[in-house]
């Protein structure tokens, strides 16, 4: 293909391997975030784009052929991940020690619900409800970006019991700051009717909307050792900013809505997936909300993501809706019936090339 220098979002209809390959003359060093769904290796010979019945030598081939031709199309802190399931999952981590790739992180994402065909096997063997998402560093200064998920619901209902005060006056400076019990405040200020019957869950949820005002106190060794009185500001010798209360660490709900993402993913709903993006796809969909997750991870607004295994294009779709650029390959006819459709669905600027 005789490429132009890169400025347009690319849908690709053709073999990956050689689209790829092509590419590494104008996309040296592009992309920030390559995503890769490849064909697990099922076993199974349906009528698809790729085949799914490889022997394991072939698939491994597969795999370092296409790997090969991306690392070079990666910028120098970029971040490759790469999903498959327990089938080809020792075959992938033997190709990245050959590659001397650094493995940032193996998280386990919840793909699948206790239901469905798989339970005709549950005598036999545990139904299989996961997924393994590799994340690979291209380079040294290769890094994932700060990610927090929302607190589970119930978790979040328990954590709010500790914040039982209210900052009444937010605005004035911090030693003149006022408190008062949240029930007195939300009875007075919020309209909440401590007789109710949904009385506490009403309370959760205006401590939930009043967040920046709900403070708790807790022990700081930095505070304990800097003996005072009241409602104050503190700065340890690294430079961080706490508030101090008398001889405690004051704490804010709105600081803790939220919680660092660990490599354990549960919160990925597949359930009736069949209806985003405006598109049916039988085989592997995958959820909007992983991509989103994959992508704000790996990239910032502006970067570049490659997908080579298209699908039903959920990592282009997201990648747009997130103010990124892509490029994604897909050799399937679904390209053209499915991919095309989502995207055009979304309104954004692509070209479709066939090589």
């Amino acid at each position: 293909m005789n490429w132009s220098d890169p400025s347009d979002n690319l849908l690709v209809h053709g073999d990956n391997l050689p689209v790829l390959l092509s590419m590494q003359s104008k996309y040296s060093q592009l992309f920030s975030l390559a995503y890769l769904d490849p064909p697990y290796n099922t076993g199974s010979r349906k009528a698809d784009a790729y085949d799914d019945a490889m022997p394991s030598l072939k698939w491994r081939e597969f795999l370092n052929e296409r790997l090969a031709a991306i690392w070079p199309l990666m910028t120098q802190d970029g971040v490759v991940m790469i999903q498959i399931d327990d089938r080809e999952l020792g075959t992938v981590l033997e190709v990245l020690a050959h590659h001397k790739r650094r493995l940032i992180n193996h998280v386990v994402v919840k793909m699948s619900e206790l239901s469905g065909v798989k339970m005709t096997h549950a005598r036999a063997r545990l139904p299989k409800l996961k997924e393994h998402l590799l994340i690979v560093g291209v380079g040294p200064s290769s890094k994932l970006r700060n990610v927090r998920v929302p607190k589970d619901p119930e978790k979040l209902r328990s954590y709010c019991r500790y914040y039982s005060q209210v900052v009444i006056n937010p605005s004035a400076p911090l030693e003149q700051w006022r408190l008062e019990p949240v029930r007195r405040v939300a009875a007075r200020d919020w309209g909440w009717d401590a007789q109710a019957s949904d009385a506490q869950v009403e309370l959760v949820a205006l401590k939930i909307k009043h967040a920046k005002q709900l403070v708790y106190r807790t022990n700081n060794a930095l505070i304990a050792a800097s003996p005072g009185q009241g409602i104050r500001p503190i700065i340890s010798p690294e430079g961080v900013d706490y508030v101090a209360w008398d001889d405690k660490q004051m704490l804010f709900l709105s600081d803790h809505l939220d919680e660092p993402l660990g490599d354990l993913w549960t919160d990925v709903s597949t359930i009736n997936l069949n209806k985003e993006g405006g598109v049916r796809f039988r085989h592997s969909k995958k959820p909007e909300k992983l991509m989103r997750r994959c992508i704000k991870l790996a990239t910032e607004p502006g970067d570049w993501v490659l997908d080579p295994f298209a699908g039903s294009g959920t990592t282009a779709a997201v990648a747009t809706q997130l103010g990124r650029r892509f490029v994604t390959i897909e050799q399937g006819e679904h390209a053209r019936t499915v991919v095309r459709k989502r995207l055009d669905t979304l309104d954004t600027a692509y070209r479709f090339l066939v090589p």
